[in-house]
């Protein structure tokens, strides 16, 4: 069943997905092969039912996550995609997934301090490295500059020269930091 979601046999996929169910209940690798065999064959409502299944059991709660994060995402719903992806953060925060996913959804709803909060937690729990750390801070650092640029051009010129300076080639931190400079 596996080898024909991977092939793209939706066919054989979801008829192979119904033998394992049939024989093997809520085995985590049935449960998978239901999904994904759901997916291929563009049946949402039976992905997402797989999905929510694999929430009920700790081993498989995560992939459950996953996969409704996905799916959420595919069909445009970022409210359901942010909730899934928060869940797998507190749950796993060593998840890289779950810690970019609400970089972004933070960052597309300007919440700045939540975003530096998120980029830290994964700085600390290796999601990140070091140097990809330092430019994500000077780029949510420049964003936010960006937004108080005209409120608190003071605190907007701190920010971008903070990101100038953990990022030098950022184009617009170097931007940002001359234009209000220049003030």
């Amino acid at each position: 069943g596996m080898i024909a979601v991977g092939s793209g046999d939706p066919q054989t996929a979801v008829k192979l997905a119904e033998d394992a169910r049939r024989m093997l209940r809520d085995e985590p690798m049935a449960l998978l092969l239901e999904a994904q065999a759901a997916q291929l064959a563009g049946d949402r409502v039976g992905a997402h039912e797989a999905f929510e299944r694999m929430l009920e059991d700790p081993e498989t709660k995560l992939l459950g996550l996953r996969g409704l994060y996905v799916e959420a995402g595919r069909y445009g719903d970022a409210t359901a995609a942010r909730h899934f992806a928060e869940e797998a953060n507190t749950i796993s925060p060593r998840l890289a997934w779950a810690g970019q996913a609400l970089i972004e959804f933070q960052s597309q709803e300007h919440d700045w301090e939540g975003a530096i909060a998120t980029l830290d937690r994964n700085a600390r729990n290796k999601v990140v490295d070091k140097t990809q750390a330092k430019r994500l801070r000077a780029v949510v650092l420049t964003a936010r500059g960006l937004d108080l640029e005209m409120g608190d051009p003071e605190r907007a010129r701190n920010l971008a020269m903070e990101a100038h300076g953990l990022a030098p080639d950022l184009v617009p931190a170097a931007a940002l930091a001359r234009r209000l400079r220049a003030r």
